[in-house]
């Protein structure tokens, strides 16, 4: 019919002033019929069949006015044909309709004005012509509750713009549209669409503020609290949460009694209604002290909790913002375990930052490691989702505040992904490289064997173990298992871990104490291996401490307790006597010097004799250091070895000797690895200042432990250069 150009011929017979309008019904018809496909619909647009159709609007004939309606309502779809309706004056007629006495004319009028309304301009003229009087009495006429919904939406739209809330308040018309709201003889789904239109006109700041002025949070409540149709009360429960976003509603909401019908509706059979709550909640305690005491006391935790575990994702999600909000209450982290491990990006991320705000505590985080929800969220640093990686190493970030912690996120593979995602330009972010620092600034031996630098807050203490330099790829093993393989001719690991006696653990200064004797996790009980594997390394233990004995003498009580206390394999790394008394050495020849420069001299001497002496650089070639390592590995059965061992040290013993014996009488040096066995201390300095002179800031030194051991070279001269390189 198209391809016939119909069109033209119908629009022709088209007449307002035919005395006999069945020409305009039919007509009309046609075009109504065209009018569903919407091949049509272009068509019919384009020959301009919109103005003939609006001028029809006013047709005495009701079929004829039924058929040029429902042609314009099926043409709307179009923002073109809305902005047409409203070009030809068609708003008008089609607003008078809306009173006709006919069903079926009110239905497709209040559909047409429901699209009309999707155009602000369309909104400003249903203004201008009144149209809220008429919808608010529309909605109080019980005649017509058949078409109440249909008229919601119309209104639903027109409150998107605060002029018209505006306007609706000062006319009294907004309390009347909260009676509909109340109303005994209403039927649930006009309560359903009228909350969807409160929800949608409260995005709107101001139009919070004058719902808030009408005081409609109590309404909203109300209808929380009675009735028994989970449809209404969610939708109510959407438009509380709506109004939430505002401060001052959640308050009112708060002190009004609001949030106890939320927690009884998070526990309903209705997951539409359990989803509303939760949100409504989680906005509810957002940044609201008051409100998180009154979930707090009213017992609210624990069916927040519950709903962790949800079936719905959308409630996972929520429990998790909310329970974030309410992180000084309660600890909750055994529970985040599930949503962690949810499908949805959403649910993840949220879980991960609820967990974030929780890991602060020590209890907290003791609990995440007794939970296993580490393994989870270490999983979730390999998410796709950037929202839910970020909040995952944010969550890692804060839970990395302890060396037991730190361990098991090591364990978990922590390391290994975030250095992973450190090198994707794509996939680095300010928190993955925070989550990385912290963990490596716990997990002492990680960070130099990645970084190649320990700086002067990176205290090291007992059982700190340095492996080598390891690409960003790598993965760092741990102590038992570097201890446990066969020796080979790879660079030997070197271990700080000084034997403490009583005595000397009272003299010890109380910082490096307590990291010193934190247990690291190569301490505890590990999985009992194959039994070659275990006679093997029970055997290797027994021959490694007759090797020892002459320079750690035979076991301590601590050894022999820990053997009998437990009952399968237990490793324990072997206890450096000699360290021990080289630190006796620096705490009676060193600290008694009151000079900084003095006590750096000094150690770096100390260091130097206890590695071999002073060595040129002419004649360290021919230093048979590497010898000297290989005899000892041999002969412990080993590649570990106590670094108190080592009686010819090179560049990376001697730098590591000196910065765990500076940490100890805590003068402040780095750590610094370089190429082909280079390693140094760098330590700042202020120049000595004459009387009245002015004061500078300190400059940077290097210390030479083996060429000119106890001079110092201020970096980036030439002896200091020398000293880093070949």
């Amino acid at each position: 019919m198209r391809d016939m150009d119909c069109t033209k011929v119908v629009m022709k017979l088209l007449d307002t002033e035919q005395e006999e309008p069945i020409t305009n019904e039919f007509a009309t018809l046609f075009f109504s019929s065209m009018a569903v496909e919407y091949t049509n619909k272009v068509h019919l647009l384009e020959k301009g069949v919109i103005e003939p159709l609006v001028t029809l609007l006013s047709s005495p004939d009701p079929d004829v006015q039924k058929n040029a309606i429902e042609a314009i309502n099926l043409l709307l779809h179009d923002y073109q044909s809305r902005s047409q309706v409203r070009q030809f004056e068609g708003i008008g007629p089609i607003l008078d309709m809306a009173k006709s006495e006919y069903p079926a004319i009110q239905q497709l009028a209040l559909e047409a004005l429901a699209k009309v309304t999707q155009d602000i301009e369309n909104r400003d003229a249903l203004r201008e012509l009144d149209a809220l009087d008429l919808l608010i009495k529309f909605l109080g006429n019980k005649d017509w509750q058949d078409q109440h919904v249909n008229a919601l939406l119309v209104l639903s739209n027109l409150l998107l713009d605060p002029e018209t809330v505006d306007q609706l308040a000062e006319s009294g018309g907004l309390n009347k549209f909260y009676e509909l709201l109340t109303g005994e003889d209403v039927t649930p789904e006009v309560k359903v669409h009228a909350c969807i239109a409160i929800a949608r006109s409260a995005k709107n700041e101001d139009n919070r503020r004058v719902m808030h002025e009408q005081e409609l949070e109590k309404v909203l409540i109300t209808l929380l609290t009675e009735g028994d149709d989970a449809q209404v009360k969610a939708s109510a429960a959407k438009a509380l949460g709506q109004l939430a976003e505002s401060m001052t509603c959640k308050n009112f909401i708060g002190r009004n009694e609001g949030i106890s019908p939320l927690l009884s509706q998070i526990r309903s059979n209705n997951e539409e209604l359990r989803e509303s709550a939760s949100l409504c909640l989680a906005n509810l305690t957002a940044s609201n002290q008051y409100n998180c005491n009154e979930v707090y006391e009213k017992n609210g935790m624990d069916p927040l909790i519950n709903l962790l575990s949800d079936s719905r994702e959308a409630c996972q999600a929520n429990a998790a913002t909310a329970l974030t909000n309410l992180a000084w209450a309660l600890t909750v982290v055994s529970s985040l375990a599930v949503p962690m491990q949810s499908k949805s990006n959403i649910v993840q991320s949220r879980a991960a930052m609820c967990l974030a705000s929780f890991c602060y505590d020590a209890d907290a985080r003791r609990e995440l490691r007794e939970s296993g929800a580490i393994e989870h969220l270490v999983k979730m640093l390999a998410s796709g989702n950037d929202e839910a990686r970020r909040n995952a190493c944010w969550a890692v970030a804060v839970a990395a505040a302890d060396i037991e912690t730190t361990a098991e996120l090591c364990r978990a593979g922590a390391v290994t992904h975030l250095l992973q995602i450190n090198q994707s330009s794509i996939r680095r972010s300010n928190f993955s490289e925070l989550a990385l620092e912290r963990v490596l600034d716990t997990y002492l031996p990680g960070k130099y064997a990645y970084t190649g630098h320990l700086g002067v807050n990176n205290i090291i203490g007992n059982l700190f173990y340095d492996a080598g330099a390891l690409k960003m790829c790598s993965e760092l093993d741990n102590l038992e298992n570097l201890y446990n393989r066969q020796v080979d001719d790879k660079r030997e690991v070197l271990l700080i871990n000084p034997h403490q006696s009583e005595s000397a653990k009272e003299e010890t200064n109380g910082a490096v104490s307590a990291m010193s004797n934190v247990e690291d996790p190569s301490r505890k009980k590990g999985a009992t291996k194959s039994n070659n594997q275990g006679s093997r390394g029970n055997t290797k233990q027994g021959s490694k401490k007759d090797a020892e004995k002459p320079a750690d003498g035979a076991k301590t009580e601590s050894q022999e307790e820990s053997q009998e206390v437990n009952d399968g394999p237990t490793f324990v790394a072997p206890e450096d006597h000699n360290l021990e008394n080289i630190m006796k050495q620096v705490k009676s020849e060193v600290t008694v010097l009151s000079n900084t420069k003095d006590q750096v001299r000094a150690l770096a001497k100390i260091v130097s004799d206890k590695m071999g002496g002073q060595v040129s650089r002419e004649d360290m070639i021919n230093f048979p250091f590497k010898l000297h390592i290989a005899k000892l590995k041999t002969d412990l059965k080993t590649n570990v070895i106590p670094i108190g061992l080592i009686k010819q040290g090179t560049y990376y013993h001697r730098a590591l000797l000196f910065k765990a014996l500076a940490d100890r009488i805590m003068l402040p040096v780095t750590l610094d690895r370089g190429a082909y066995n280079r390693a140094w201390n760098v330590i700042s300095l202020m120049d000595e200042i004459p009387p009245g002179g002015p004061k500078y800031p300190p400059k940077n030194y290097l210390v030479d432990l083996i060429h000119e051991p106890g001079e110092i070279h201020e970096l980036d001269t030439q002896k200091a250069t020398a000293y880093q390189r070949l």
